[in-house]
């Protein structure tokens, strides 16, 4: 999304897909999210002025339309997700490191993160 002001001052959010708001918009608002809320927002503000409170109320209203607008075309295409993933799709793996191991894991990265900062420092 991107927000545009009118010659008499009126702010305006423009929900697009082709990015031309970001060269000449006042902000580029993403919103992310699934049809029960927002899982992530990213917004790059340009405009010094300040904006009101009212103005970012109206881009996240917008936002939810636009969302629950494009997830009701992706359910007509697909209602769930597919049962299993593609090899190509990246995995999470989580571990449990005991706690008597965490000091000799740990000291090394340590170590070369202060020799890191060393070769750094003026």
């Amino acid at each position: 999304m991107g927000l545009l002001q009118s010659s008499h001052g009126q702010f305006q959010a423009l929900s697009d897909i082709s990015g031309i708001e970001d060269a000449f918009g006042l902000m580029d608002f993403k919103v992310a999210g699934t049809s029960e809320g927002i899982t992530a927002i990213q917004m790059d503000i340009k405009y010094k002025g300040g904006l009101p409170r009212e103005v970012f109320q109206a881009a996240l209203a917008q936002a939810k339309k636009g969302r629950h607008h494009i997830l009701t075309e992706m359910q007509k295409v697909m209602s769930k997700p597919n049962p299993t993933l593609s090899e190509l799709v990246p995995h999470i793996v989580t571990f449990k490191v005991p706690t008597d191991k965490l000091v000799p894991l740990l000291v090394p990265v340590v170590k070369q993160s202060a020799t890191l900062l060393k070769k750094r420092a003026p």
